[in-house]
């Protein structure tokens, strides 16, 4: 049985003119509202069907909601001017993700977004990084995939040089010449994906995310308003793509169980185990989920913590060289670049790393090798 209140967000999302919003538990759909990031589609949906609500818990909500249309509006703005500074530099570039998705909603802002995924020609980033300076930007913080930069108060841009992480070999390689597959607009340098291959790294995308922390509802909302909207979709070629990425199976479940959430379909036993991780994912996954598949457990034990611990503190030198571009020029340096990485946790990730060893000491094996099976029967 769906919960009402996931209910009425997908009636809302539907576009349905009515819904019966007797006994909805506003508490818990507003939690529902932060942890995965849904406060526009809360907010106007309570309105639409004329949710009782009290007049200040109204008020509080309507000043997040406010708050999500000045950063969509924002985030509209810096993507044009640094697309259209890309493109005036000839650096070859593609918006992804939600940046694309939230035209196909109702209204934009109801697609919330934490930051601006743009895929750019590598060899080309320091003109990349000198106009993002210009524009206001401070950064980047690196990782093996993308460069991040930031601009007060609200602006996160992430710079890709490549759409995935190092991390499964065989999806790395499927994209490691990308830009053979894409085209280009009729604004000059700037590209996008076929309809298919959108999809397709869709899919890609938050598999990364279902298995390395978990997703939230969004996905769900994602896939059914994108397929919705793309109802001609070659799925001879989308499958064979699936099959080359092992990842048929996960498709097929993860989008049946969005169709059965859209059409109030009874869930199979896998879809009900499936929707409950993704509520308790939260929006991009959280630390527990990740540590279930990180920490290595074996009959009912944790069985290497301090492996853990270590790869976490002293991750591989290859990450440390696509993190810190002097190592490639200068290795030697690798032990430094590792006090100042444990330095930067320290004072910028206080809280983040205090969390992990929270949630590391307060290990849950049962429940994480639950979480292992349910990947498994996922397709993962």
């Amino acid at each position: 049985m769906i919960r009402k209140e996931i209910a009425l967000l997908v009636s809302y999302l539907k576009n349905e003119p009515t819904f019966d919003a007797d006994g909805i538990d506003l508490s818990y759909l507003l939690k529902l509202g932060v942890d995965h990031s849904l406060i526009p589609i809360v907010y106007e949906a309570i309105l639409f069907y004329n949710v009782k609500i009290d007049k200040k818990l109204k008020e509080k909500l309507e000043k997040k909601y406010r708050k999500c249309v000045y950063k969509e509006a924002i985030q509209e703005l810096e993507k044009k001017q640094i697309l259209d500074s890309f493109s005036l530099a000839q650096i070859k570039c593609m918006p992804l993700k939600g940046s694309i998705l939230k035209y196909l909603y109702k209204s934009p802002v109801l697609r919330t977004m934490n930051d601006l995924d743009i895929l750019i020609d590598y060899k080309q980033k320091k003109k990349a990084y000198k106009i993002l300076k210009d524009l206001g930007y401070s950064g980047p913080d690196k990782t093996d995939h993308h460069d991040s930069f930031q601009k007060l108060p609200i602006m996160d841009v992430e710079l890709h040089k490549r759409l995935v992480p190092e991390r499964d070999k065989i999806i790395y390689q499927y994209y490691n010449k990308i830009w053979n597959k894409l085209i280009e607009t009729s604004d000059k340098y700037i590209y996008k994906m076929s309809d298919e291959d959108f999809y397709i790294y869709f899919i890609v995308h938050l598999s990364k995310h279902y298995k390395e922390g978990g997703c939230g509802l969004r996905y769900l909302f994602d896939c059914y308003i994108y397929l919705s909207n793309f109802t001609n979709l070659n799925f001879d070629y989308i499958n064979q793509e699936m099959e080359k990425l092992n990842l048929s199976t996960f498709e097929k479940n993860f989008t049946n169980l969005s169709f059965d959430l859209f059409d109030g379909q009874n869930l199979s036993t896998l879809e009900n185990d499936m929707l409950s991780y993704i509520i308790d994912s939260k929006t991009h996954g959280t630390i527990d989920h990740a540590q279930a598949v990180l920490v290595e457990t074996e009959n009912g034990k944790k069985t290497h913590k301090v492996k853990y611990l270590m790869k976490r503190v002293f991750p591989s030198t290859e990450f440390m060289k696509n993190k810190y571009d002097i190592l490639n020029h200068l290795p030697f340096l690798l032990p430094f670049m590792y006090i100042h990485r444990f330095n930067m946790a320290l004072f910028r990730h206080k809280g983040l790393i205090k969390d992990e060893f929270n949630n590391l000491n307060n290990f849950d094996v049962k429940k994480a090798e639950k979480i292992k099976e349910l990947h498994k029967k996922s397709g993962l």
